[in-house]
């Protein structure tokens, strides 16, 4: 079982920016520069199907953490 992640807090210039960069599901260009960046990304595409780079990008920087506890 993965070790809980930190808890952290994302502001909301830094999900206007984030919703800019990782808006195209079939961007190969996906780079994350914190946990509350790669759970952003994850939730705004769960649900668009294993073809959304941007999904799956998100749960392999995660690491397989799925548990949205420690994100306010």
């Amino acid at each position: 079982m993965n070790p809980p992640l930190p808890r952290v807090r994302a502001g909301r210039p830094d999900r206007d920016l984030w919703t800019i960069q990782h808006g195209d599901c079939t961007s190969c260009e996906t780079r994350f520069d914190s946990l509350g960046e790669a759970i952003f990304v994850r939730t705004a595409h769960a649900g668009h199907g294993p073809w959304c780079l941007q999904s799956l990008s998100a749960v392999a920087y995660l690491g397989g953490h799925n548990d949205d506890d420690h994100y306010e």
